[in-house]
Parts: C-alpha cells; structure tokens; sequence
C-alpha cells in the first residue's frame, strides 16, 4: 500500500539548530528572536498596565 511505511524504513533526521551558527546565521537568529520577544514584552506590560487601571 503507498500510505503505509515499509517494515524497515526510517524517518529522516530532524533539523536542529546549530550549536555555533556562522556570522550571518546568528545575526539573523538574533534579529527574529528580537522581532518574537520585544512585541511579547510590550504585550506583557500592555496587559499589566490594562490591570491596574
């Protein structure tokens, strides 16, 4: 049947992050891991600051 997987078939490796990126790699990391976090602390303090008043 073509849905199901042969008896001895694996699954491919999951990709991972590396431990040390190069130059343009970490910068990139860097620059989305900001675009993530700054908006969730704004909404953090958003909500915070809804609460008190």
């Amino acid at each position: 049947m073509p849905g199901r997987p042969r008896p001895g078939a694996t699954l491919g490796a999951m990709p991972v992050l590396e431990p040390n990126p190069p130059q343009p790699h970490r910068r990139l990391l860097i620059v989305f891991g900001l675009m993530m976090g700054v908006p969730a602390i704004v909404a953090v303090v958003a909500i915070i600051a809804a609460r008190m008043g």
